[in-house]
C-alpha cells in the first residue's frame, strides 16, 4: 500500500472548497514529466491516460513549453473579429492533414463547443433540425451534445429531433451471427427507425472508435453504411474525432482508414496538448454557402495561441515521424496483451488500433454488489498506474501518450500481471466462501 498521507491531509483541508462532480483519486498530483507523475508523497505512477488523453508528447514536454512561452511573450488573445499570422497557418497545417479534402477551418477551446458549432452550422447548411447519434457515443456536457450521448438519458431536458441508432458492438453481437451480418443488421435497423423522419435530420455525428460506449471499433463497412445514410437523408455526415484526430490511431485521422471524409470533422484533445484547444473543419463547397451568413462569435475563437500550439502539433509529428512510432508501439503494445490474455483468462478482447487500446474483463464475474472492474483500479494504482475503466468497471481503455517507450508498456503488462493474479485469488477465494 503507497503512503499517500501527505495527499489525504491536502484533501481533507481543501476538499469543502471542491464540487464533486465525480469520485477523485486519492492520491493528489503535484508534477509531471514524460509519461510519469508524481503526488505529494512523492509516489510515481506512470500515466496510460496521457492526462485525458490530451497529452500527445507527455508531461512537461520541453518543445511543446517552448513554444507557450514564445507565444506568452507575443500575443495570447485577440477579439473575435481579428486574425493573427499563427490562426492562418495553423489553419493551412490541418487542412494538409486532411490531403486538402477538408479546407476551412475554425479554432475554438473545448471539443463539445466544437461539437455544438459543427451541429449548428450543419442545422444552418440543410435547413433542418434533426440530428441523428449513436446509441452509446458520447459528444460531451452540453445540452445539445448531451442530447446525442448515451441515448440523451442525462440530458434534462433532451433537445427534440435527436435519435439514437443501435451501436455496432460486434464483439457483443449474438452468437451464431458472422461480424458482417451483425452489421449489415445495425444498418437495416437504424434505416427503418430512421426512415419516418426523411426531410428532418440534419446530421449524423459518430466516433470512428466509440470510446465511453465500451472501446467499439467498428468496421470500415459500417461508417461507408452511415455515409449513404446520411447521403439517403440529404444530411452531413460529422466525425467527432476528439479522441481519435491528430495521430492516434496512427494516421491524422481515423476517418482515413474507411475510405470515406465526413463533410465536417471535429479535433479537440491533442490539438491542444493540455490546453484547451479544439476546432472544426469543413468541406470546402459546404463552408462557401455558409460564410458570412451565420455568425459563430465566441471569446476564445481563432486564438493566437491555440494556432500557434496546433501548427507545432503538427509540424512537430511531421518532423520526427511519429505517426510511424504510434504505429509500432501500438503493435507492440496490443501485442504484449494479447499475450498476456492467453495466459490470463480474466484478461478479455484485447483490441486497438494504434495508440488507443482496450480490454475487457469477464463479464460474468459483475453483479449488482460485486465489480472487480473498479477492485483493479484501485489494486493497479497502487503499482503505479494510472489507468481508467468504464461500463461500470468491465473495460478498460489506455491511450498514452504518443511517446510511450517499449520498457514502459513492459512496466505496464507487469504491473497488470501482478494485480491480475491478485484479483483471481481474491474472487476464488470470495466463490469458495460462498
Amino acid at each position: 500500500m503507497k503512503n499517500i498521507k501527505n495527499s489525504l491531509a491536502q484533501s481533507k483541508r481543501y476538499e469543502r472548497y471542491i464540487f464533486k462532480v465525480a469520485s477523485f483519486r486519492k492520491p493528489v498530483l503535484k508534477s509531471g514529466n514524460g509519461s510519469f507523475v508524481e503526488d505529494l508523497d512523492g509516489n510515481k505512477y506512470l500515466d496510460l491516460m496521457s492526462g485525458q488523453f490530451c497529452l500527445g508528447f507527455g508531461h512537461l514536454y520541453p518543445e511543446f513549453n517552448k513554444v507557450v512561452i514564445k507565444q506568452l511573450k507575443k500575443i495570447v488573445h485577440t477579439n473575435t473579429l481579428s486574425l493573427t499570422e499563427e490562426v492562418f497557418k495553423a489553419a493551412k497545417a490541418l487542412s494538409a492533414t486532411t490531403n486538402g479534402q477538408l479546407k476551412k477551418t475554425l479554432l475554438l477551446s473545448t471539443g463539445a463547443e466544437a461539437v455544438e458549432a459543427a451541429l449548428r452550422y450543419a442545422k444552418f447548411f440543410t435547413q433542418k433540425e434533426g440530428v441523428v447519434g449513436i446509441e452509446d457515443g458520447y459528444h460531451g456536457l452540453t445540452l445539445a451534445t448531451q442530447s446525442i450521448s448515451s441515448k440523451g438519458l442525462y440530458a434534462k431536458p433532451k433537445v427534440p429531433l435527436t435519435f439514437s441508432i443501435p451501436t455496432p458492438d460486434w464483439i457483443n453481437r449474438p452468437k451464431n451471427t458472422t461480424v458482417d451480418e451483425f452489421i449489415e443488421n445495425c444498418l437495416k435497423i437504424s434505416e427503418s427507425q430512421l426512415q419516418p423522419f426523411l426531410g428532418k435530420i440534419a446530421a449524423f455525428i459518430v466516433e470512428p472508435i466509440i470510446s465511453v460506449g465500451g472501446m467499439i471499433f467498428p468496421p470500415k463497412k459500417y461508417f461507408q453504411g452511415i455515409a449513404q445514410l446520411a447521403k439517403k437523408h440529404n444530411a452531413l455526415l460529422i466525425f467527432d474525432e476528439c479522441q481519435t484526430g491528430l495521430g492516434r490511431t496512427g494516421k491524422w485521422f481515423a476517418y482515413q482508414y474507411f475510405d470515406i471524409v465526413p463533410d465536417i470533422l471535429v479535433v479537440s484533445k491533442i490539438s491542444g496538448l493540455g490546453l484547451p484547444i479544439s476546432a472544426i473543419l469543413l468541406k470546402d463547397e459546404i463552408a462557401k454557402r455558409v460564410e458570412g451568413k451565420y455568425i459563430h462569435f465566441s471569446s476564445h475563437q481563432n486564438d493566437p495561441l491555440g494556432g500557434a500550439i496546433i501548427e507545432f502539433v503538427i509540424e512537430h509529428i511531421n518532423k520526427k515521424n511519429i505517426l510511424k512510432k504510434i504505429n509500432k508501439s501500438g503493435m507492440y503494445f496490443l501485442n504484449k496483451l494479447t499475450i498476456l490474455s492467453k495466459f490470463q483468462p480474466w484478461i478479455k478482447n484485447p483490441r486497438g488500433l494504434g495508440l488507443m487500446i482496450a480490454f475487457d474483463l469477464p463479464f460474468n464475474k459483475y453483479n449488482e454488489k460485486i465489480n472487480p472492474g473498479f477492485d483493479l483500479i484501485n489494486m493497479i494504482e497502487d503499482e503505479g498506474i494510472i489507468i481508467q475503466a468504464i461500463r461500470q468497471g468491465k473495460t478498460f481503455r489506455i491511450l498514452p501518450n504518443f511517446l510511450i517507450s517499449n520498457k514502459e508498456i513492459d512496466l505496464f503488462i507487469n504491473k497488470l500481471t501482478i494485480c491480475i493474479k491478485k484479483l483471481a485469488k481474491k474472487y476464488a477465494l470470495r466463490k469458495n466462501r460462498l
